[in-house]
């Protein structure tokens, strides 16, 4: 017993030294070559722990394999497998490679290296010294319309170019370390509510208010649909929680309201709920027509390759002549990407993880907090990413995030599991009543 105990605290006392090292390297924007391949730090390092973190995982070493980890196994494998099958050899190799390193590596590499609560707190600081780093330079860009941030590494090798992006609402869109003002958007958004609940102690703190304003001005910075969705998702639900925070049933009638809601609007609208939220979500109509017609003409895509997709050649979809490559809907480009079924694995890997996540009991104050924050962020993120796409860098932190978020199902039990015990503990109760009742009986009838 004394020895599990020690084990206990020792792991607890462990830093997910690889895994900080990596949420630093997403933004290190330089780029190096080995022949046609680009070599990010971070794709350097995924290619480098790649194996040690595939062999921990089967051993055992992170714990406990899970239905998760095999759907992403297997949208994983079945990417590659639609994007070999979708051309010759020699031009698929390097996307089924770049597939399989940013989804399962960056995943497993979160998965193994953050193996507790204490752990996934450190990437939530981490993620916020990130920010913090991050958001000088994005003032000054969004001030000069310069990236200064990627000026500085442009002398230690291949460097994202300075996007000449239209502003919007008067603001320069700010893209910071990263490819695109989308991607800089969607990453200050996905961990709001993690950093305004995990950072607490006793009530709102100090660090919880200054995380939550970083991640709202940097997100609000990039001029992104997707970010601002992800961040006015995350506050809805944070404001739901706190109104109905003695209600137990809060979050299942939160469910039942945006059930109805969407039924509401489909009974009542001429329009179908998709377009509706579409064109009040997007900063101006030509935006929210334009997202109109890529789910018109992507899902019409779909339907003609629904089960491996078009792979490589998922940019060339069939679109109206006036409508460029970029397809606004993460969720639908790896459905057109991977076909039906590579949708259904990625996908279906979330919503268990969230539905799992969301079910544990019988949690200390923090880890409550901690989950609470993580469901609220995941929801925010998966929503935010329904109106941008994600790639590159930002894609390996969302599967970063996931891998990480694992381990919250070490703590506590499952809300299942305690009903289950309840209900048994109940009907033994009742068995041992029924035979004291027959005792007493037999008692009075041999009186």
């Amino acid at each position: 017993m004394a020895l599990q105990t020690e084990r206990k605290n020792a792991e607890k006392l462990k830093k997910p030294i690889l895994g900080i090292i990596f949420a630093f390297s997403l933004i290190v924007p330089v780029s190096f070559y080995a022949g046609p391949l680009r070599l990010p730090p971070n794709m350097i390092l995924l290619v480098l722990v790649f194996v040690p973190v595939f062999f921990s995982w089967v051993s055992g070493k992170a714990g406990r394999k899970l239905p998760v980890d095999y759907l992403i196994l297997a949208a994983s494998l079945w990417a590659a497998l639609a994007v070999l099958l979708s051309d010759g050899l020699s031009n698929t190799v390097e996307p089924a490679g770049v597939a399989i390193l940013q989804t399962l590596g960056a995943y497993l590499l979160g998965r193994t290296s953050v193996t507790n609560t204490d752990g996934l707190r450190t990437i939530v600081r981490v993620y916020l010294i990130m920010l913090t780093i991050l958001l000088p330079f994005a003032f000054y860009e969004t001030l000069t319309e310069r990236t200064l941030y990627l000026d500085m590494f442009r002398p230690f090798g291949v460097v994202y170019p300075n996007l000449e992006i239209e502003p919007r609402g008067g603001l320069e869109r700010v893209q910071a370390a990263f490819e695109h003002p989308i991607l800089y958007g969607v990453f200050s958004a996905s961990g709001f509510a993690l950093v305004w609940y995990s950072l607490k102690k006793n009530g709102t703190t100090v660090f919880s208010l200054y995380g939550g304003l970083v991640s709202v001005v940097s997100s609000i910075l990039s001029v992104s649909t997707g970010a601002v969705l992800g961040i006015a998702t995350q506050i809805l639900i944070i404001g739901w929680g706190w109104i109905f925070r003695n209600q137990p049933n809060r979050w299942r009638n939160l469910g039942i309201l945006v059930i109805l809601m969407y039924v509401s609007i489909d009974a009542v609208s001429n329009r179908s709920p998709f377009h509706v939220f579409v064109d009040y979500l997007t900063f101006n109509s030509g935006s929210a027509y334009n997202r109109i017609l890529i789910w018109q003409y992507g899902t019409a895509q779909l339907f003609k390759v629904p089960f491996f997709g078009m792979g490589v050649h998922a940019p060339d979809w069939e679109r109206a002549p006036f409508m460029s490559s970029s397809m606004d809907n993460f969720w639908l480009v790896v459905a057109v990407s991977y076909g039906i079924p590579g949708f259904l694995f990625l996908a279906g890997a979330m919503i268990w993880l969230l539905f799992k996540i969301g079910s544990r009991r019988e949690l200390d104050q923090r880890t409550e907090n901690l989950r609470i924050g993580l469901v609220i962020s995941l929801i925010g993120l998966f929503t935010a990413i329904a109106s941008v796409h994600l790639w590159n860098s930002s894609y390996c932190w969302m599967m970063f995030l996931v891998g990480s978020s694992v381990c919250l199902l070490n703590e506590g039990r499952d809300k299942r599991e305690i009903q289950i015990e309840k209900a048994a503990k109940q009907r033994e109760a009742q068995e041992n009543e029924m035979r004291e009742a027959r005792k007493r009986r037999s008692m009075r009838q041999s009186l």
